[in-house]
C-alpha cells in the first residue's frame, strides 16, 4: 500500500454513489455508513478521486475527506465512533410554562351551555339589493395590446 492514500467517508451508504457509470466501492462500516481508502497512483482510482473531492468541497451525497488516523479509528470501531460531530439541537427548548387563565365559575359547572348570540339582521335595501330583481352585468374594462414592440395600440372601436 501506498503511504498517500485520499481516503473518504460516505453517509447513508444504501445509497449508491457512480462515477461515469460505475459505482464507488465503499467499504461498510455499520450503521449504513462506509469508507474507502484511494490511491492517486492508480488510473483507476482517478477519475473516483475526482468526483469524490468535488462532492466533498459542495457537500453532495453525504461524502467527506477525513484524515488517515479518523479512517483508521473508522475501521477499527465502526458502530462505536459517531458518523458525524455533535451539534447543538436544530429545534428551540421549551421555555417556561405559560400561565393558565382560570375559566369563570359559570362555565365550569357540570352541564353549563354558553348561549350564542344571534347575528345582527341584514339590511338588504341599504347594500342596494332589496328592489333590484337582476343585477347589473360586470364588464370589466379592456384595452387592444399590441403584440409587436415599438408599435401603438389600435384605437377603440366606437360603440
Amino acid at each position: 500500500m501506498s503511504a498517500n492514500l485520499i481516503h473518504f467517508r460516505k453517509e447513508i451508504l444504501s445509497n449508491v454513489l457512480t462515477v461515469k457509470g460505475r459505482a464507488v466501492p465503499f467499504e461498510n462500516i455499520g450503521a449504513n455508513r462506509g469508507v474507502i481508502a484511494l490511491d492517486p497512483a492508480k488510473d483507476e482510482n482517478k477519475e473516483f478521486i475526482a468526483a469524490l473531492t468535488d462532492f466533498a468541497h459542495r457537500g453532495v451525497g453525504g461524502v467527506a475527506k477525513i484524515s488517515a488516523d479518523d479512517y483508521a479509528q473508522k475501521k477499527s470501531h465502526p458502530a462505536l465512533t459517531p458518523s458525524v460531530p455533535p451539534r447543538e439541537m436544530l429545534r428551540a427548548r421549551p421555555g417556561p410554562p405559560a400561565k393558565r387563565v382560570a375559566a369563570p365559575p359559570e362555565l365550569t359547572r357540570p352541564g353549563a351551555v354558553q348561549a350564542a348570540k344571534p347575528a345582527p339582521p341584514v339590511d338588504l335595501k341599504a347594500m342596494g339589493l332589496a328592489d333590484d330583481p337582476e343585477p347589473q352585468s360586470f364588464r370589466p374594462p379592456t384595452r387592444k395590446i399590441s403584440r409587436k414592440p415599438g408599435a401603438k395600440a389600435a384605437p377603440a372601436p366606437a360603440s
